[in-house]
């Protein structure tokens, strides 16, 4: 296999992969709005109520899920694929099609910001997911105040049997949902949050010297991903839950610049200083 046939193979392989990410981000989605409206309507009887709340922590799970894969892919495609045609000859470039897919991204980019299925920053992800345990936990035990009061009053053999392994099947659940908490607690705690509180520091001291290195680096053309962050730094300045998880991607992004400069440095003559170390 030539190297633009693979090229081609890992393109297809791709598009393929985006294309249903995206489809079952969006039907997530679509179920999530639906889920919603059934919970908040009036009409839907309790217990019911219930159930769906539970159905509604997969679902959106399972939306994240289909965001992450198409992130991934899409990161591939855009930091790998798109460069890798580029420096084809273009004849060997005949044929080879983007616009298509770039649409596609476009009708994909809304969900991608804005839907509910979309994954948060880590710091805030974190609390999330613990405040979403807690709550699944409440709704666990809920359902077995009601199931066992249904079983107080039943005289039906089967529905007494039925019951009897619902309350089975939710106390495991909530064995399980406890020992999550436990240990999603205990990671936050013991391991992100003393990390995350370590580089807030060091963000609220270094942000501005970064910026301002990230600047001078755009010039040079090394990394054109450092010109789109400082452009989304821009939009975004004002979001403080947003500042630990654009610092740290920007101090790695600089970084890994003035790495390239150093390995590389016969061709940046008269630019080193840009190279200097930050931390």
């Amino acid at each position: 296999m030539t190297k633009l046939e693979k090229l081609l193979y890992r393109k297809k392989v791709v598009e393929r992969t985006m294309s249903t990410a995206g489809a079952g981000a969006k039907i997530y989605d679509e179920y999530l709005t639906a889920i919603d409206k059934k919970i908040s309507s009036k009409s839907t009887p309790k217990y019911e109520k219930l159930a769906l709340k539970l159905e509604r922590f997969t679902v959106e799970n399972k939306g994240r899920n289909f965001v992450t894969l198409y992130r991934e892919n899409r990161r591939e495609y855009d930091d790998i694929l798109v460069p890798a045609f580029e420096k084809l000859s273009e004849k060997e470039k005949e044929g080879v099609e983007f616009e298509e897919t770039k649409k596609k991204m476009e009708e994909m980019a809304e969900l991608e910001l804005y839907g509910r299925a979309t994954p948060r920053p880590e710091n805030i992800e974190h609390v999330e997911i613990i405040e979403s345990i807690k709550e699944h936990i409440g709704i666990l035990e809920g359902l077995l105040k009601t199931k066992g009061d249904e079983l107080g009053f039943s005289s039906d053999e089967h529905d007494k049997a039925l019951l009897r392994k619902e309350l089975f099947d939710i106390k495991l659940n909530l064995i399980g949902n406890n020992k999550r908490l436990s240990e999603r607690e205990k990671y936050y705690y013991d391991v992100f949050k003393p990390r995350f509180d370590k580089e807030m520091v060091e963000a609220n001291k270094y942000l501005d010297v970064y910026l301002q290195r990230a600047r001078e680096l755009s010039t040079l053309g090394i990394d054109p991903k450092i010109i789109f962050m400082l452009g989304e730094y821009e939009k975004n300045k004002n979001d403080k839950d947003k500042l630990w998880l654009f610092y740290t991607s920007l101090r790695t992004r600089v970084d890994d610049t003035m790495k390239h400069m150093w390995k590389h440095k016969g061709q940046f003559k008269g630019k080193m200083s840009l190279a200097k170390k930050i931390l």
